[in-house]
């Protein structure tokens, strides 16, 4: 999560998310690079984005846990509160300034204080899948070959310190 971050957001205009995403970048680029004392490109790629149709409450709310349930698939959290989240605003409906709640978290059930309950349920049941690894690239082929002229390298020297061997290792590290 150090890499990364996760917004849902709702422009006015739909046209607009670039320009919007854009703002966003560079803003938090800037903020970011100055308070870590940096300068240059601070976010990796540009973004990703994914249309999620306004009466779409499935995907809207499954969206909004999996955003919540981020910092504790990462390992960085144990549960689903997080400092730097809403999901407080979503599970104890407090008040951040700055979140409004989702109209698919509003249609949940009758009352604010029902949805908090419900909402909390739901995020209960995600469950995290790890992505698998890529089975044929070309880092851990050249990782594994590393490791094991290491590990050879290495029975090399203790034989040379053990005086059974005639030749003369050295070992550069950069």
């Amino acid at each position: 999560m150090a890499n990364h971050l996760h917004l849902l957001i709702r422009p006015d205009d739909a046209s607009q998310l670039p320009r919007l995403m854009h703002w966003i970048s560079w803003y938090s680029a800037m903020a970011l690079n100055r308070l870590s004392g940096r300068c240059g490109h601070f976010w990796e790629v540009k973004y990703f984005a994914t249309a999620i149709a306004p009466k779409d409450h499935r995907m809207a709310l499954n969206t909004l846990r999996y955003i919540h349930a981020n910092p504790m698939a990462a390992g960085i959290r144990k549960g689903f509160y997080d400092p730097y989240s809403n999901y407080g605003h979503y599970s104890r409906l407090e008040c951040d300034g700055i979140s409004e709640w989702h109209p698919s978290f509003l249609t949940l059930v009758p009352m604010l204080n029902g949805c908090s309950k419900r909402y909390e349920r739901f995020c209960q049941q995600y469950r995290h899948y790890a992505k698998g690894s890529l089975k044929c690239h070309w880092g851990s082929r050249m990782l594994k070959r590393l490791v094991e002229t290491s590990k050879a390298t290495e029975a090399r020297a203790n034989e040379y310190h053990q005086g059974n061997s005639n030749y003369l290792l050295l070992l550069i590290y950069a």
